[in-house]
């Protein structure tokens, strides 16, 4: 707290030797640590500093918009902790509420969802903040759902109960205190309910494990400054020769007498190789060059990486990085006997190289991997993690005994835990109250709670579970100075005035929270001293399972956390992969004391380590003094200081992966020394007149940040050019999965991209594999599933291959992978030429070295020029032909044809089907030209050759409107098409068979289709196009594809629709016979739930319904809601053809040439796309309103002295009914949408029917909430009846019976009590007292009742809006009136 107040600025080191202040190992420490905890704490500690201004001053902070601006976080007002509860893995868990963002005003659950899953704000282990105006400052992570539940862990259900999106006012996120010691001050401030206004900080991005374990272990190392190559790594004194290369010497293990490295395990058939240190190594590199796959430069690397005890290889891309580095290993391990040396550390920075590192180890045969770490999404690797290992190995029985003793009693403790965290929000409770009167002040405890005096007479029993309330408001508060606490123990508490009665009250309450609060602190000392004997045993376990490894896998994050434990392995070697992209601070912690043998592979002209901070980043000019994220590979091998030696390193130069064209952009500016290997002489891109090409565009990039993330990019262009070109690419059907990449140096354009290649790809699949699906499913028109099931399948088909098809990543994502052909959108375009991430070439080394056969650049050349590397490589780009604005396709078959786009559209309209439109070349297998019609369809069998054929052959007839036969057509002139169903036709009279003038505008001078017709609409097709001979369907003619699968489209639509109404016709029939059977049934067993409480998500809710005991009478109409909703599932809009139809028309659109958005296809019946799905929901709700309502009715008719208290919470519902009237609204379904409206108002009704404002705990936000909803409803129901009254006439019939809803739902909500209610509150009243007593309203006009002399006695708050009510001495209190319309009601009630 001292450091966010505090105005003095942080000392940074910088990297001018000459200014630092300690020298050697403890400067190295000292600085690297400096920087780091700035990088990280430093901007959660000026955020925090500006929001508690504000907090503190929110008057006078006029600078905050500015200051928010610079800072990356978010911050999200009026939080509250809202829950807690405490789990053996995870600890205290917390539950934070704070308001929606505005930007989900007015959003739909689903929308709201998307929102926060998109943004990806508050993700699991998300540093946060917590800060009040009193200056409290409490750091959380964002804890994620428990990973596995099993029989000893006790599940805390906190994310089973909140979450993000459900609530349209409130946010809800699951979080855990970072420190312990913030645990107490937390429930301290539960329990004396300190409310000050606070905010929630999230600092996105920043990971604490990322770097708290890092700190710590610096902190460590910094005191024993036992950190091995001390002399290399941090000098004492800089060298005479700063030109020289430091002279590193073997690892101390290879120095003993008669070592000598064995290299068999690397050689070919294992022939025999030794590695003597000391003689001359140049030979044992030829011979190993000649009897292994290693090139020279990776045997070089080899032999050298042993020979040295901190040894460097450099890999440029495609080099075989991790290939060199799994022939060390094995190397390593076939000596680690005659070394001594132990398990070998293999480390990365991200779990995605460590993940694909070890892998390669398992595949290469590598036995006792262990991965350390849990973040692994491999599957072969989950057999090898530590805890699966652990798990496996043998233990004594000692062990056994300790740990299930050990594991019982920290099991007891956490429910002891929870059971005293249970009771922290019932401190207010009389039996909390009663229970402590009972131990402590037994006196007040008769005289408020024991229902017999002492002289026998019985007291009159007050409202149950408000005995505290009433003993509260009896007395008036006094005018006199209120006695002492100590008098008042010897006083009757009903001789007391209300001042008094409080001061007594806060006193238990105060001694109730005391002692809970002792109570906790006692069993999580118990939990905490068991679960650290626990961890003990488990750590025993998991040592024994590391010192019979070979391979320890982990992140250097990971290693930080487990620095103890990996220490006691007594490792001497370590491996990291990707050093040049490991900050150095994190390679240091790597370092343990047992270290003798570290090789570092990376590159470091590739990406750097990344940083929170860019002022500390190289890349800037206020960070290039700091320089943090230059890596110590970097450093050594390139320093910065003048003064430092370089380390010597070996270099990779033989690359496999990128054609020499490709490769030549990297080789001319960076890596000089570059070769291709032979193996890189790849074919052709398949599709395109060139491998490499630069698309050169000036559509600037979007203005607007639509991403959620301030410093993402978009480029519209980009988008739909990039997903175009990749179309385009997967129709030429020669590229497999993940064979294409596409990537982007932005979170925002690569969320655009995945977007636009999901609607494209459904398309291109659904182009493809629909006919083959139809045959399949042989459509049956007398089958009413069929129709459904078939569209089901095909949406599976889709969606199951549409990014699986290919890969999109940002460009930081993609480093170590590698594609056939890459696809880079580039997406800044701008007037000021800003590249952005492009600006250093280290990333601009990736973005061009990840292709093996072709890359297209989609980007501004004007904007990148600016960059000296992009200048290079537009001039080797421009001198080779290969930049230009237009890109040029090539047809497979007809390569000499010119084809060139520059717009998206123009990829349909110039290479349809991926190929062109000229007549087939090819020749049949007599010699004989082939002869269909267009490029791209399947050529005939030989016996088809018109010259060479049979007679019988050449009689066919094949024009079907001359009756000419197949021999006496010119091929020349009137071009045949053959069916795969072994029939002949001539192109004109299929066409016209075919209907094609009714799709396609054709050229009247050529013939030729120049493109689709605007006019042509869906659901138009008379039938299905079939041979008009056999009446096979003529599949795999691609002239015909679009007509035949439209066609099928439309019969499928046609049939679905027709199965959907007589579905419907049916269920609604079979809800209202289970209604009528639950309303008729008069016969109520008690509940025996005393309190019912609704809350949560639907599910969460029903299964609350399913467990109470009234359940039984709600059996069918479960299982009718599991067929509705089964049915509702099958009409959904993406499980429907309709879909695919709109997407298909408007891929049509597209193809036309200057096509604009006045042009667009606009579907004539909508409401087809929706109207099914939408009956199906509104029959799904109308089923949860029956069973709502009956369930609040049931329970509130046990009367008040079972019943308890009902609370229910509809938000999801009402989410439901809005999204219902949304989609209603598209489809202009005017019926569904006053459908929506009504019933987002009865669920409202029932809400604000269940709602009490005097119960403990309520808010004024609550009440405030409750008045929201009640008016809304009332606006809802206003908005139904005036879509009813479109209605008119005739088509009044449409809404029969929803008017009587509407007027019944207004009945529910009428000043805020329904009818039914009414009559429930009067026959409990009834019970209380000898007659009705008399009605009145409060001055909200909501209604209540009093008994007694019929006259107000009591002073009281109405339990619907919290106004006054009752009133003293016969008197009412200001604003109360008689109700005597409602006493006429229910005058002749029998009671």
């Amino acid at each position: 707290m001292q450091e966010i107040q505090s105005s003095r600025s942080e000392y940074l080191p910088s990297i001018d030797s000459r200014e630092w202040h300690l020298p050697g190992l403890e400067g190295l420490f000292d600085r690297q640590f400096r920087l780091l905890r700035e990088d990280t704490v430093g901007q959660l500690r000026d955020a925090a500093k500006t929001e508690l201004e504000r907090l503190q001053d929110p008057d006078t902070s006029t600078n905050y918009k500015q200051k928010r601006q610079t800072a990356r976080t978010f911050v999200y007002h009026d939080t509250e902790i809202v829950d807690l509860a405490f789990d053996t893995s995870s600890g205290m868990e917390m539950v934070i509420a704070f308001n929606q963002p505005k930007e989900l005003q007015h959003k739909s659950t689903a929308q709201r969802r998307e929102w926060w899953e998109g943004s990806k704000r508050l993700g699991h282990e998300a540093l946060t903040c917590l800060l009040n105006a009193e200056g409290s400052v409490t750091f959380f992570v964002v804890s994620p759902p428990p990973f596995n539940t099993s029989k000893d862990t006790i599940a805390v259900p906190l994310h089973q109960q909140y979450n993000l999106w459900l609530d349209d006012r409130r946010a809800y996120t699951v979080v855990r205190p970072i420190m312990h010691g913030e645990t107490s001050k937390l429930l301290g401030q539960l329990l004396w309910d300190v409310g000050q206004d606070s905010s929630l900080v999230e600092f996105p991005g920043v990971l604490l494990p990322a770097f708290r374990s890092t700190l710590e272990a610096m902190q460590s190392m910094s005191e024993a400054l036992d950190m091995p190559f001390g002399d290399i790594l941090a000098p004492l004194s800089t060298s005479n020769s700063p030109d020289l290369q430091f002279s590193i010497m073997p690892p101390v293990y290879a120095t003993t007498p008669n070592f000598r490295f064995d290299l068999s395990s690397i050689t070919s058939g294992g022939s025999a190789l030794h590695l003597v240190l000391g003689t001359n190594i140049d030979d044992t590199i030829d011979r190993l060059t000649r009897r292994s796959t290693l090139d020279r430069g990776q045997a070089q690397a080899v032999v050298q990486s042993l020979s040295r005890s901190l040894a460097l290889i450099q890999g440029p891309p495609g080099t075989g990085k991790s290939y060199t580095g799994i022939q060390l290993i094995k190397v390593l391990l076939a000596n680690k006997l005659a070394g001594g040396l132990g398990p070998i550390i293999c480390v990365c920075f991200t779990n995605h190289a460590l993940g694909q590192g070890l892998e390669r180890l398992i595949d290469e045969g590598v036995q006792r991997v262990v991965r350390i770490g849990g973040n692994s999404k491999s599957e072969c690797l989950v057999n090898v993690n530590l805890r699966e290992v652990s798990q496996r190995l043998e233990l004594t029985k000692i062990e056994k005994s300790d740990r299930w003793r050990l594991k019982v009693q920290t099991q007891r403790e956490v429910e002891e835990i929870n059971h005293l965290l249970s009771r922290t929000g019932q401190t207010r409770t009389d039996h909390q109250i009663e229970a402590h009167l009972a131990a402590q002040y037994p006196q007040f405890r008769d005289q408020l709670f024991v229902a017999v005096d002492e002289d026998g007479f019985t007291k009159m029993q007050r409202r149950r579970g408000k005995v505290i309330d009433d003993w509260l408001k009896a007395a008036p508060w006094g005018f006199e100075a209120p006695r002492t606490v100590d008098e008042l123990l010897d006083v009757d508490v009903h001789e007391m005035s209300g001042n008094e009665r409080l001061k007594l009250y806060t006193l238990w309450l105060a001694d109730i929270r005391i002692d809970l609060l002792d109570k906790l602190h006692i069993a999580m000392a118990s939990y905490n001293q068991a679960k650290a004997q626990l961890d003990a045993v488990c750590t025993e376990q998991k040592l024994r399972v590391l010192k019979q490894s070979n391979i320890i896998g982990l992140t250097t994050s990971g290693l930080a956390r487990n620095l103890d434990l990996i220490r006691r392995t007594g490792a001497k070697v370590l491996l990291c992969e990707e050093a040049g992209e490991v900050l150095e601070a994190h390679l240091l912690t790597a370092l343990l004391p047992s270290i003798e043998h570290a090789i570092l592979i990376g590159d470091h002209q590739q990406l750097r380590p990344h940083v929170q901070n860019n002022n500390l980043s190289t890349e800037s000019r206020l960070g290039a003094q700091y320089s943090l994220d230059i890596s110590l590979f970097e450093r050594l091998v390139q320093p910065q200081d003048i003064l430092a030696q370089a380390v010597p390193f070996s270099i990779l130069s033989i690359q496999r992966r990128m054609h020499p064209s490709i490769s030549q952009l990297v080789r001319k500016t960076l890596y000089s020394h570059l070769q291709d290997a032979p193996s890189v002489d790849y074919p052709e891109v398949m599709g395109m007149r060139h491998r490499l090409f630069w698309l050169h565009h000036e559509h600037k990039e979007n203005g607007d940040k639509d991403t959620g993330l301030s410093l993402s990019h978009t480029n519209d262009y980009e988008v739909e050019m990039v997903a175009a070109l990749v179309k385009h690419l997967v129709s030429q059907g020669v590229y497999s999965t993940k064979d294409i990449a596409v990537i982007t140096p932005y979170q925002g354009q690569l969320r655009k991209i995945r977007k636009s290649l999901s609607a494209t790809f459904n398309i291109i699949l659904y182009d493809r594999d629909i006919e083959d699906l139809r045959m399949e499913a042989d459509v049956d028109t007398d089958t009413e599933h069929n129709s459904t099931e078939i569209s089901a399948r095909l949406g599976s088909s889709v969606r199951g291959t549409l990014l699986q098809a290919l890969r999109a990543a940002t460009v930081d994502n993609f480093q170590g992978e590698e594609a056939k052909i890459v696809i880079v959108s580039l997406v800044r375009s701008n007037a000021n030429h800003e590249p952005g991430f492009l600006r250093t070439s280290n990333r601009v080394n990736v973005l061009l070295s990840r292709a093996q056969h072709g890359m297209y650049v989609v980007g501004d050349a004007n904007t990148m020029s600016h960059v000296p590397m992009w200048a290079n490589i537009l001039d080797i780009l421009m001198q080779q032909g290969l930049f230009g604005r237009a890109l040029e396709l090539c047809c497979p078959r007809h390569r000499d044809t010119p084809l060139q786009v520059t717009m998206p559209d123009d990829f349909v309209r110039i290479a349809p089907e991926a190929g062109c439109d000229l007549p087939c070349e090819k020749q049949l297998m007599c010699g004989h030209a082939c002869c269909p019609s267009l490029c791209g369809e399947v050529c005939p069998d030989v016996k088809f050759c018109q010259q060479c054929g049979s007679e019988e052959v050449k009689a066919i007839q094949a024009d079907m409107v001359m009756f000419e036969t197949y021999g006496s057509l010119d091929l020349e002139e009137e071009p045949c098409i053959f069916t795969p169903c072994g029939h002949v036709f001539s192109l004109s009279s299929m066409d016209g068979i075919m209907d094609m003038s009714k799709h396609y505008e054709t050229n009247p001078t050529s013939g030729k289709i120049t493109s689709l017709k605007t006019t042509s609409e869906p659901f138009s097709s008379d039938e299905l196009k079939v041979c008009p001979i056999c009446r096979s369907p003529l599949r795999k003619v691609a002239r015909y594809g679009r007509i035949v699968r439209r066609a099928f489209l439309d019969e499928s639509t046609k049939k679905l629709i027709a199965w959907s109404n007589r579905t419907h016709t049916e269920l609604s029939a079979r809800l209202a016979n289970d209604q009528e059977e639950i309303l008729t049934n008069t016969r109520i067993e008690s509940t025996r739930d005393k309190d019912l409480t609704l809350r949560g998500s639907l599910e969460e809710q029903l299964t609350t319904v399913k467990k109470l005991k009234i359940s039984r009478r709600y059996r069918k109409l479960f299982s009718s809601r599991s067929v509705v909703q089964l049915f509702a599932d099958k009409l959904r809009k993406d499980e429907q053809p309709y879909q695919r139809v709109h997407d298909m028309m408007e891929t049509l659109r597209r193809s036309q040439i200057g096509a604009d958005n006045s042009m667009k296809f606009h579907f004539p019946s909508s409401e087809l796309q929706l109207r099914e799905y939408l009956q199906a929901t509104s029959l799904l709700i109308r089923c949860d309103l029956i069973l709502y309502s009956d369930v609040v009715v049931v329970h509130m008719k046990q009367g008040a002295a079972r019943a308890g208290t009902v609370s229910v919470e509809t938000t999801a519902q009402r989410a439901r009914c809005q999204q219902l009237i949304t989609d209603a609204q598209h489809a202009l379904s005017v019926h569904e949408e006053a459908e929506g409206q009504l019933f987002w108002a009865k669920f409202a009704a029932i809400e604000c029917g269940t709602f009490d404002v005097t119960l403990e705990g309520v808010a004024p936000d609550d009440f405030l909430h409750n008045e929201k909803v009640n008016a809304e409803a009332i606006q809802r129901l206003n908005n139904a009846e005036t879509v009813c009254l479109r209605f008119k006439g005739p088509h009044r019939g449409l809404i029969e019976g929803l008017m009587e809803e509407v007027l019944d739902a207004r009945r529910m909500l009428n000043e805020g009590v329904s009818t039914s209610e009414m009559r429930m509150v009067v026959t409990a009243m009834a019970k209380e007292f000898s007659g009705t007593g008399h009605w009145y309203r409060c001055a909200n006009g909501h209604p209540f009742t009093v008994g007694e002399c019929g006259m107000p006695m009591q002073l009281a708050r109405c339990p619907a809006c919290g106004a006054g009510i009752g009133g003293q001495h016969h008197r009412s209190t200001d604003g109360v009136q008689a109700a005597h319309d409602i006493e006429r009601q229910f005058g002749r009630l029998a009671i």
